[in-house]
């Protein structure tokens, strides 16, 4: 597909897994965050620039994949993704590590490479 924005109407309230992978977003929805049981969220090879704050009240979230977007900066909440397990931001422009990456006490796969990490 080659979707350049979704609107919250499009999903299931109840999905556990959503997939917008190789699309040509810029931003999602900041209403994903009504999708209380979502476990997994892809969206890599889009053209993403920043994740809405509303994303990290998603707290069963236990993958997130943001591989090959325009992501510049770390988000500031992702402390409270506590279920997270997964996290993949490769291939964006991100150039700091906050610390709060090291609060997510069952994340088990982090890539950051390919980012203008110092």
């Amino acid at each position: 597909m080659n979707l350049k924005f979704v609107t919250i109407n499009m999903f299931n309230m109840n999905l556990r897994s959503i997939d917008l992978s190789n699309n040509k977003l810029v931003s999602i929805p900041s209403e994903i965050s009504n999708i209380h049981n979502l476990k997994v969220l892809k969206l890599q090879n889009n053209n993403i620039v920043r994740m809405p704050a509303e994303t990290f009240k998603l707290t069963n979230l236990t993958q997130l994949t943001l591989s090959n977007n325009k992501l510049k900066a770390f988000f500031p909440h992702i402390d409270r993704l506590q279920n997270l397990e997964v996290l993949l931001l490769d291939h964006n422009e991100i150039s700091v590590v906050p610390y709060q990456i090291g609060l997510l006490s069952n994340l088990r796969k982090l890539h950051l490479h390919e980012n203008f990490i110092c």
